[in-house]
């Protein structure tokens, strides 16, 4: 007698809001927690997505697949302050967005010249 059991999958819970860090005149590094919950299937990969402080509109950082937890945000504007937010996805599909970000000013290091 063979029994065949149903398994039930969820999209992923959301991720921890994103941390900023290595701040430069025109990139930041953006690092994420996983989710707490999986939904029951392993997570495949995740959707970064961007903002300007000041704007309703977020708008997807890269049309590459990510698949780890930290990803370099290049071509930003120096002076412009920006927000992060991440979702994952599974098998079952995608889950909801993280809490935005802190806000974060893309400025050159300190001690680094634009020139």
């Amino acid at each position: 007698c063979y029994q065949m059991g149903v398994y039930y999958l969820d999209a992923p819970g959301a991720p921890d809001a994103p941390v900023i860090s290595n701040i430069t005149d025109t990139t930041m590094d953006v690092s994420w927690k996983p989710p707490a919950q999986d939904g029951g299937s392993p997570v495949i990969e995740y959707f970064l997505e961007q903002k300007l402080s000041s704007d309703f509109k977020w708008s997807p950082v890269t049309t590459s697949q990510i698949v780890n937890t930290e990803f370099n945000a290049n071509q930003l504007k120096t002076g412009k302050t920006y927000q992060f937010r991440v979702a994952a996805a599974n098998l079952a599909g995608t889950g909801k967005w993280s809490q935005p970000s802190t806000d974060n000013l893309c400025k050159a290091p300190i001690g680094k010249s634009l020139l």
